[in-house]
């Protein structure tokens, strides 16, 4: 595992994995799903069980099965189920390891072994015996935990809002007042949306960005408009040619002499190419 090689390494774990994700992105490499039955063995020899050793390592592997069969292994780090089937085995055996023990060898936090642990407990196989569980095997699947957790809490929800009318209907001071104003004077805002639910936003359509004109194919771009004749005065230096509707004065660097209108209408269309 990565934190082996960080131990080895003296490396942060964090630093390691991240420069291990972006090598696997790199090169595209597809990692196989790890089983959690490769490390039974070696977290069991550094819990110290003596001589029953295989014993628990075995009704670990079992306790294993049994979670991949119930779905519980599902996305969930090897090491964490590790610990926990360790921590039942050990304990199925009369052997008194605490949590802390576990951790500290599987490098867990506590909470992450409670959470295996309750999941186990919810399946059929947490109710049997340790000679029933050694002898016979479950063929039928448990659900997987978000579902059933998912379940749970529908049948909570629906529960409680059933209690919420009832408290509702047989309130006498509340006859005069709406199920919605009821409502609003519960303290929980999860009661209130029990009994008033909220819609789902309505599916916006996305905004479409704006494409600049030259990432557009050649045939949407927009026609350039024609160049515009231009008088050579406007092109040329140091003459600016300034027209009004008056008069019209050439000004240049050796001399500036101001025309007549008319004088400047000819002078300029002459210039600018017209007839």
């Amino acid at each position: 595992m990565l934190i082996d090689f960080s131990d080895v390494l003296q490396t942060n774990v964090y630093t390691l994995g991240n420069t291990f994700l972006k090598f696997k992105q790199l090169l595209n490499i597809t990692l196989p799903v790890i089983d959690p039955s490769l490390y039974i063995h070696r977290f069991a020899a550094k819990l110290e069980f003596g001589a029953k050793k295989h014993v628990v390592a075995m009704s670990a592997l079992r306790l294993v099965q049994s979670m991949k069969r119930d779905w519980i292994h599902h996305g969930r780090r090897p090491s964490g189920i590790c610990g926990a089937a360790l921590l039942i085995a050990a304990r199925m055996h009369g052997f008194r390891r605490t949590q802390k023990e576990i951790t500290q060898v599987v490098r867990i936090c506590d909470l992450t072994l409670r959470k295996r642990l309750g999941e186990f407990e919810a399946t059929p196989s947490s109710e049997m015996s340790l000679s029933q569980f050694n002898e016979t095997s479950i063929e039928e699947e448990a659900d997987p935990p978000a579902f059933a957790v998912s379940r749970e809490r529908e049948t909570a929800d629906s529960k409680r809002r059933l209690e919420l009318l009832e408290m509702y209907n047989a309130g006498p001071a509340n006859n005069n007042l709406s199920l919605e104003d009821f409502a609003r004077g519960l303290q929980s805002q999860h009661d209130y949306d029990l009994l008033f639910p909220r819609l789902p936003p309505a599916p916006t359509r996305p905004r479409r960005r704006h494409r600049p004109p030259h990432r557009l194919h050649p045939k949407l771009r927009p026609l350039r408009p024609k160049a515009r004749v231009q008088c050579p005065l406007l092109r040329t230096r140091p003459r600016i040619a300034v027209v009004t509707m008056t008069t019209l004065t050439i000004l240049t660097t050796k001399s500036s002499t101001p025309l007549s209108y008319r004088t400047a209408k000819s002078s300029s269309s002459r210039l600018c190419g017209r007839r």
